[in-house]
């Protein structure tokens, strides 16, 4: 299937030009229009897998604020075609977050490779995006507490284990530091240090460690500090649950065998 673009430009002889130079490349012209509130409704309608916008655009809406209005509504990657490559113009077109520029006159081969890249950009931050959603989903079933931190240790993610365990909510945690959201402390170490040997080695580190939320209670944990390519993980299990279980089987077991005597006691 051919890939669909739409195109947007207000000067007529270019916009056919440009139709006749995609159509010999390997696109499927989806319509052309000259204002930005019908390419809006193209986008809407046509649904596009790419747009080439021009940035001056009869009427008020230039093409930088029909691509911002289409970015938000939409998920089709923009490209924009322009004579005019100052500073101060690219600098506002910044702004719609483009996928890419080609300047008039062009040329078909500039054309056709940054039609290629943007798309090609965009199919890889769709599928980011999508493996991020099946991995957040999976993290969320998690019965141990996984906070995502970047490499500045700024926290990123709390599965709804992890905001139990600190009792923070993302509004709570999302882009603070991991010491303001969770007060972990390690004995004789620290998480700081902990941080920098998995940094150098480029490796897991588990540690034992005292928890303190923001309720104030205290939870002993196990942790297991992981680094990604971007930032870390970390995990930590509850081990007073653990703790708290085997007490409890203890006491049944004593329980039992005090019940059991009796019993050997009355026959």
């Amino acid at each position: 299937m051919k890939p669909r673009v739409l195109v947007v430009e207000d000067e007529g002889l270019i916009a056919q030009d440009l139709a006749h130079t995609l159509t010999r490349i390997g696109y499927e012209v989806t319509g052309i229009v000259d204002t930005g509130p019908d390419a809006i409704a193209a986008a809407t309608e046509n649904k596009p897998d790419v747009i080439l916008m021009d940035i001056r655009l009869k009427g008020p809406m230039d093409g930088i604020e029909a691509a911002g209005e289409i970015h938000r509504g939409h998920d089709v990657p923009v490209v924009f075609l322009t004579a005019h490559s100052d500073a101060a113009t690219l600098e506002r077109a910044k702004l719609a977050r483009p996928y890419g520029y080609v300047l008039k006159p062009f040329e078909e081969v500039d054309l056709k490779t940054t039609l290629e890249i943007a798309r090609n950009i965009h199919h890889a931050e769709v599928a980011l995006a999508r493996a991020e959603e099946r991995h957040r989903a999976i993290l969320a079933t998690l019965d141990e507490a996984v906070i995502g931190i970047d490499a500045d240790g700024r926290v990123t993610f709390l599965n709804p284990a992890a905001r139990s365990l600190t009792a923070r909510s993302d509004a709570e945690a999302i882009g603070r530091d991991l010491a303001e959201v969770v007060a972990l402390s390690l004995g004789n170490s620290s998480l700081d240090l902990v941080l920098a040997q998995a940094r150098r080695k480029r490796e897991s580190r588990t540690f034992e460690a005292r928890l303190t939320g923001a309720d104030g209670a205290r939870h002993d944990v196990r942790g297991a500090l992981l680094p990604m390519r971007d930032g870390y993980v970390i995990t930590l299990r509850d081990t007073l649950d653990r703790a708290n279980y085997e007490r409890l089987i203890r006491e049944r077991d004593v329980k039992i065998a005090a019940l059991e005597k009796r019993v050997e006691e009355l026959i």
